[in-house]
């Protein structure tokens, strides 16, 4: 079931000659592929695919209407061609051994151009002969927009070796708008393929390495300095322990105040809280500072009587065994969620980076996670991804869809992927505790910018965050990416409190719990009276506390609760918010 959801099936126009042609029955998961077509003229009216791909076509001219999911058309072996589209659909145009084609690209403003263009890029090799670039007014569409001098993509002299070059040798060609002269002109550069086949060119490349580089450096210096120097002297660290040490004790008392525990507590801290009343907590009681606040990076793990092996500074178990429950015990255990979800009256879903692994995106503590490996001395087998390939999973669509369909109240994340987003759940019902990877913010008037790219790629030093970009009102970008140490968010730290502290059905999706205070969060809708239900392949310290819990990959889990809902056919896969946001 899950392979036909995700499946990316091609639609085909073929062999039309001495056609006009006005085609919207493809489906917005599907790519359009066009083929054998000859003398015609071919309009691709439906609302979105995901790609384009133009093949052994002859003197066709082809309009693309339709939004482009990925950005990508590619045309192969075409010859008289003329493709049309508006430029925001326009990311990236792949063309191999085409002869005298035309791409039209479509823009309503000198304004737009200059805000889009930087993302339109252009790939041939060397059978490429004489495809011509033209930006038209997209009102009037013979009329041209502004020049392109030259517009023909045609690699210059000094990009060309006659002893390594052949068919396969590309150019990446990007096209710069010069205000001054009002003109565009093409840029072409010899492209090269980085790791996991990223398309770049060689200044490009040596521009990342040289970034990465300094970063390197600085990152060697300050370590080194803090290795010689120490973290601070020893009159600011002893202040410093004696003041968490009263931070603690003051948590302890107001807690032990609280408690409807009998004389036989145990003392230990989630223990304690559950008699807690946040009703009567002030507002300067519920705020959290930082995570060394609260709990330092030796306190990652809860209740002594679940597991005392762990002495990782970054919450790895030391019994990292994934368990896989038989398909009819998930079966009847999601049947279950699904009649707790119809009677809860508010639910909030709390997820981790094991509803992401489908993504191809590793998590932290599973046997291949990364601070398991890092942990082990195995960094060298984390496998890299660029973020902007991994799509969304079934998970991640599925809790949008409760969301939308007002089952699911809030969603809690630590995961930093973006995700949840971009599968379409808006930021009023979620709080990403960690961050977002796509996210940057203006450090003068806060402003929020959504972007279609990890906005991560540009920081050159972690710590201060600067993301090299400035806002419209003059203020420097930061990216939001919350490292160790540092203060948690404080409007989605106080939504989270906030509806934990009101919920009914508390649901942990795909996270082994072990991270304080967001592994806390759950608890809370224990103490309030309700339920939590646990979805995680390992253990979790918070197993004992759970009324269901169930050894499981996310994605089929949920595949089976929105099949007892009812709503297993009304999900959208094909949804992608990147789309619309900003380059």
């Amino acid at each position: 079931m899950l392979n036909k959801l995700f499946k990316r099936t091609k639609y085909t126009i073929e062999n039309k000659n001495n056609e006009q042609v006005s085609d919207e029955n493809y489906q917005p998961s599907e790519l359009v592929y066009l083929i054998d077509n000859n003398q015609s003229e071919i309009t691709l009216s439906g609302s979105r695919c995901t790609k384009v791909i133009l093949e052994n076509n002859n003197n066709t001219t082809v309009k693309i209407n339709s939004s482009i999911t990925t950005g990508f058309i590619e045309i192969i072996n075409c010859k008289d061609c003329t493709v049309v589209l508006p430029i925001l659909r326009a990311k990236l145009l792949q063309i191999e051994n085409v002869q005298n084609c035309n791409v039209k690209l479509l823009c309503s403003s000198l304004k737009e151009l200059r805000e889009v263009l930087h993302q339109v890029n252009f790939v041939t090799n060397l059978t490429t002969k004489n495809v011509q670039i033209s930006i038209l007014n997209a009102e009037l569409l013979e009329e041209k927009l502004v020049e392109i001098q030259p517009n023909i993509i045609e690699p210059p002299s000094e990009e060309l070796n006659n002893e390594t070059d052949d068919a396969n040798t590309q150019f990446k060609t990007k096209i710069k708008y010069i205000s001054d002269l009002n003109i565009c002109q093409l840029e072409i550069k010899k492209a090269i393929r980085e790791g996991g086949g990223y398309l770049s060119t060689v200044d490009e490349k040596d521009f990342h390495d040289q970034l990465q580089k300094e970063f390197e450096q600085k990152l060697e210096k300050y370590l080194m300095e803090k290795v010689l120097k120490g973290e601070e002297d020893q009159e600011k660290k002893k202040l410093r322990q004696e003041e968490i040490k009263k931070k603690h004790e003051l948590i302890k008392e107001k807690l032990k105040a609280k408690s409807q525990q009998d004389d036989n507590n145990s003392g230990n801290f989630l223990d304690q809280i559950k008699g807690f009343n946040k009703d009567k907590l002030s507002h300067q009681e519920t705020k959290e500072t930082k995570l060394m606040d609260v709990v330092g990076l030796d306190q990652l793990l809860p209740p002594s009587t679940v597991d005392n092996n762990n002495n990782s500074r970054t919450g790895v178990p030391s019994d990292v065994t994934e368990f896989f429950d038989e398909e009819s015990v998930v079966i009847a255990k999601a049947k279950e969620l699904a009649e707790k979800i119809k009677k809860a009256k508010h639910v909030v879903i709390y997820t981790g980076a094991g509803v992401s692994t489908s993504a191809r995106i590793p998590d932290y503590r599973g046997p291949k996670g990364v601070w398991t490996l890092k942990e082990s001395g195995r960094s060298s087998e984390i496998k890299p991804i660029k973020l902007e390939q991994a799509m969304p999973t079934f998970a991640h669509y599925c809790i949008s869809h409760l969301v939308k369909k007002g089952y699911v109240s809030y969603v809690v994340s630590t995961n930093v992927d973006g995700l949840h987003r971009r599968s379409g759940l808006d930021a009023d019902h979620l709080a990403e505790l960690h961050g977002n990877s796509y996210r940057e913010v203006c450090m003068k008037c806060g402003k929020e910018y959504l972007r279609g790219f990890d906005v991560c790629k540009t920081v050159v030093n972690y710590m201060d965050h600067i993301t090299g970009r400035v806002c419209e009102c003059g203020g420097k970008l930061r990216d939001t990416i919350v490292h160790f140490s540092e203060s948690l968010p404080e409007k989605e730290l106080s939504d989270s409190i906030h509806h934990s502290g009101n919920g009914d059905l508390a649901i942990v999706l795909g996270t082994s719990l072990r991270v304080q205070p967001a592994c806390l969060l759950p608890e809370m809708v224990i103490n309030n009276g309700g339920e939590m239900c646990i979805v995680n392949l390992q253990k979790t310290p918070f197993d004992y506390k759970c009324k269901l819990r169930c050894h499981a990959k996310t994605d089929e889990f949920m595949k089976y609760v929105m099949e007892a809902l009812g709503e297993l056919d009304s999900i959208d896969c094909s949804y992608d918010e990147l789309s619309k946001w900003e380059i």
